[in-house]
């Protein structure tokens, strides 16, 4: 959507209304701040707001602290002159002044969304905690770029994720229970030609590296999945990534053994915390690992659909050994 022609078009148009704007208002304002107030009228009574009062005093030296009472408001006023018998002065110009930052803030945040159309590039990687990763077009999960931009505009680094600490609500009730209140981590980030760099992240907290920016977009769990044949001889032996479906993480992954003939596919759910629900079956009713299960089906046959082979076949024989 964001790079569609309608789109574009509607923030082009706001940008120019909004030069269009900006333009005359500052060199209204500009004029306005340079010039002095204006000249007290000769009838009060053309003042829309107004008061008359008599004080025992002389008149200049009644002037003369009216004057000082109006610098000390804030006011501008207007240079005196021999022979004037009033003082007039005028504030309000940082009120426009303020007003014209946020117009000219606005047009710079569409002229920066803009930019990232034209030239900026997206891509993502699900990284586990203690593996790293080296930023290269072909090691993301997924790359998209803008019209003006290619895979030359990918800076070259590597991030190790350390750790992430996540943590959700269990003491609270209804709508809060199992809301997420934590999510941070520590990354190491190494570029080429400099000492590698440990840096906090957070949620809204990016990690910075050559002038692009890391964010954290979701977690899951990796639980370690161990396969053996029935002689106990281990097949397959690694951390698998599980994608989280709903609020309370139950996820869902696939397993591939391919050190035995034919293949063994393994596709299921983990569920941080097991509920048996008689209608909807095995979910999760809490995001946290409290009584985590892992529910598998096992299929055999190619796992690789481009080879001239068969697709999988699902066979559950519930004596074997391998499927316990």
């Amino acid at each position: 959507m964001f790079s569609s022609p309608w789109f574009a078009s509607i923030y082009l148009l706001l940008m120019i209304s909004l030069v269009g704007c900006i333009i005359p208002r500052m060199r209204q304002h500009w004029r306005s701040i340079r010039a002095q107030p204006p000249r007290a009228p000769q009838r009060l009574t053309r003042l829309p707001a107004r008061a008359d009062g008599t004080v025992a005093t002389d008149g200049r030296e009644a002037l003369a602290a009216a004057r000082e009472a109006l610098k000390a408001k804030g006011y501008r006023l207007r240079d005196a002159e021999d022979g004037d018998l009033w003082v007039t002065g005028e504030k309000g110009d940082l009120k426009e002044t303020g007003n014209l930052l946020f117009h000219m803030a606005l047009l710079g945040v569409i002229v920066a969304f803009a930019g990232g159309n034209l030239f900026g590039w997206r891509g993502e990687i699900i990284i586990q905690e203690g593996q790293s990763w080296t930023a290269t077009a072909g090691t993301f999960d997924t790359l998209n770029f803008s019209p003006l931009a290619g895979e030359g505009d990918i800076p070259t680094f590597t991030v190790e994720l350390n750790k992430l600490d996540v943590a959700f609500e269990s003491q609270a009730e209804g709508a809060q229970f199992g809301q997420p209140r934590r999510f941070d981590g520590l990354a190491t980030v190494e570029v080429p030609g400099r000492e590698p760099e440990q840096q906090e992240f957070a949620v809204n907290h990016p990690i910075s590296v050559a002038g692009d920016s890391i964010f954290l977009l979701g977690n899951g769990y990796a639980p370690i999945v161990t396969v053996r044949d029935p002689d106990g001889e281990v097949l397959y032996s690694d951390e698998v990534t599980f994608l989280p479906q709903d609020n309370n993480y139950a996820s869902e992954g696939a397993i591939k053994v391919t050190g035995r003939d034919p293949g063994l596919g393994l596709v299921g759910g983990f569920l941080p915390t097991l509920r048996i629900d008689p209608e909807l079956g095995m979910t999760s009713s809490f995001p946290g690992l409290v009584d985590p299960a892992l529910a598998l089906t096992a299929f055999e046959g190619n796992l690789f659909p481009d080879a001239p082979a068969v697709g999988l076949q699902h066979r559950h024989r519930p004596d074997d050994p391998a499927n316990q």
